[in-house]
């Protein structure tokens, strides 16, 4: 009896066994080709090519896999490695591999716009130097002017040179006058890199030194390999370049590029010339009031809008206040702040005394004398009544004090009639 209901449990058992097999089985293939709802696009240097079509390429350390519905464009080109390439695809779920849907093939062309610093004694071809880096020029690099100018252009104007690596050096395929822009603008190649966060260091972009600096803002993820647009300043010696933004060619499609950096806030929006002052809670508050709008923090636009929340814990906001922003960089240059958190306030003082002196400008801003104080006037100070503004009227007023720098965030002027 016993030896019957064991030998039923187990054909029973069988049976489940053989049913579950059937309901997972068509489930494993889709697994199999299942990739995860999201795509990304990078540009990077490619590594490997496969000898025949199909299979896997390397492209910037990343293997990207081929299929028959991957479109491979290559204008006049036979694709080779240390070629450039857009790529478009998706992360497989089963492997480490990026599955293509595009791959556009160009050619490794380095851009490099800046001022001309130095030309050789005689004739084109030889070293040229622009935003100091040598660039070599032969006799089949073409150079022409543009913007207006005519003939070779002269040292101490600005060119861009569209180059190509060659035994470690930049060699020019082009040269032409370009107009003069705010920085220097490098488009290259990552060849070294190290982790933001121990700046200062000196990452290399398509044989170029760049220097980073604790204010360089890097967009996407660095990876050797990836192609990456940079801006960049020349330091007080005209010998180097130091980075102020890197936007590196790797976009996420459902993801936008989040920016966090540190700095300290040089401008608020401007205060309602009329009106009691606005207040600013010591906590954590979406933003509101005279907060909304553009702020100007170490030179960088930051939009504020109500989605915007403000960390007061550790001061108020002012003009003089080190924050830490983090947000999304839009095509036009301006953070759009999801958080800002106060790191440190400036401290409030208070003033009073007879205008000694005031700037000549119209709008009235600059440095104000009054009494024993020297006072910082913004576009952001509230002036309370700026009618009754002049040199021997009565003032007194709040701000806040970075060392030694008072900025005024509001000013009371008297009548001169009031003066006793």
């Amino acid at each position: 009896m016993k030896q019957r209901v064991r030998t039923r449990r187990l054909q029973w058992l069988m049976v489940l066994s053989v049913l579950l097999v059937l309901v997972m089985a068509p489930a494993l293939p889709a697994l199999a080709t299942t990739s995860v709802p999201w795509t990304v696009r990078f540009t990077g240097v490619i590594d490997a090519v496969p000898a025949t079509s199909g299979g896997a390429w390397t492209i910037a350390g990343n293997t990207v896999d081929v299929n028959s519905a991957t479109r491979v464009l290559a204008p006049y080109l036979t694709p080779a490695a240390g070629m450039w390439a857009d790529v478009e695809a998706t992360p497989e779920v089963t492997s480490t591999f990026y599955l293509a849907s595009m791959i556009v093939v160009n050619q490794p062309d380095v851009v490099l716009r800046g001022p001309l610093q130095q030309t050789p004694s005689s004739g084109k071809t030889g070293w040229w130097i622009v935003a100091a880096q040598p660039i070599s020029v032969t006799a089949s690099t073409r150079v022409d002017g543009h913007f207006g100018s005519i003939g070779t252009p002269k040292e101490g104007s600005w060119v861009e040179v569209t180059a190509r690596e060659h035994n470690g050096a930049l060699v020019a395929l082009s040269i032409r006058n370009s107009q003069p822009a705010p920085a220097v603008w490098l488009w290259g190649a990552i060849e070294s890199e190290s982790d933001a966060s121990l700046a200062p260091s000196v990452w290399t972009v398509s044989t170029i030194p760049i220097s980073i600096t604790a204010s360089t803002e890097i967009s996407g993820t660095p990876g050797i390999g990836l192609i990456a647009s940079t801006t960049a300043a020349l330091n007080s010696n005209q010998t180097a370049l130091m980075a102020e933004d890197i936007q590196v060619q790797w976009l996420q499609k459902t993801q936008p590029v989040t920016v966090t950096f540190t700095g300290t806030v040089t401008s608020l929006p401007p205060m309602p010339p009329f009106g009691p002052r606005p207040i600013f809670p010591r906590h954590k508050f979406p933003a509101q009031g005279q907060l909304l709008g553009v702020w100007l923090v170490n030179g960088q636009k930051v939009m504020v809008t109500p989605k915007t929340t403000i960390d007061q814990t550790k001061g108020v906001v002012t003009v003089g206040a080190d924050v830490q922003v983090t947000g999304t960089k839009g095509a036009n240059g301006v953070i759009q702040a999801t958080q800002i958190t106060v790191l440190s306030a400036a401290t409030p003082v208070q003033f009073d005394g007879k205008i000694e002196s005031l700037p000549a400008n119209r709008g009235r801003l600059g440095i104000w004398s009054i009494g024993a104080y020297s006072v910082t006037v913004t576009s952001s100070t509230r002036i309370d009544d700026p009618y009754f503004v002049r040199v021997g009227a009565q003032a007194f007023g709040e701000g806040y004090q970075v060392q030694s720098v008072i900025t005024a965030t509001d000013i009371t002027v008297l009548p001169t009639w009031f003066l006793p």
